[in-house]
């Protein structure tokens, strides 16, 4: 699933790039850290997707609430509206969304052409990569059983 999520994301950077092409003139070539900003999120997600597979085998009702988490989750993140245009008071509440920070840094390289923000990049990096090992060993546990609730 994320070898398809990536596809689709490098298909849409595509089209993103020639339509900014064509409507703006220009095209900056920090769009070619794009990916280096979608790593850390890569890595998360493949981390999410061991714990929630690991759980999904006992708890059946974890398909059920995935679709409103991730629903939740992209209206409560900076994806429809920047952060800063909100009042201050839910500012908050979004950037604690852990897709919000990826989501601005992927519009600072490929739409305004600036550098990402290389130590928040670094810091939520570590934390993937930790959430994606916790992912593995629960996984990793978890199908010793797998046969048996089957």
């Amino acid at each position: 699933m994320v070898a398809g999520a990536i596809f689709h994301t490098l298909m849409n950077i595509i089209v993103f790039t020639v339509l900014h092409y064509f409507l703006d003139g220009h095209v900056s070539g920090l769009v070619l850290l794009f990916p280096v900003v979608m790593v850390p999120l890569i890595l998360l997600a493949i981390g999410i997707g061991w714990i929630f597979a690991a759980l999904g085998v006992y708890f059946r009702d974890i398909s059920q609430v995935t679709g409103v988490i991730s629903t939740a989750m992209f209206f409560l993140s900076s994806a429809m509206v920047p952060v800063s245009a909100l009042p201050a008071a839910y500012q908050p509440i979004f950037r604690l969304n852990p897709i919000t920070f990826i989501i601005d840094q992927a519009r600072q390289v490929a739409l305004w052409g600036n550098f990402p923000d290389w130590l928040g990049l670094f810091e939520y990096t570590l934390v993937s990569f930790m959430i994606m090992m916790l992912g593995f060993g629960m996984f990793q546990v978890a199908r010793r059983g797998f046969a048996d609730v089957l």
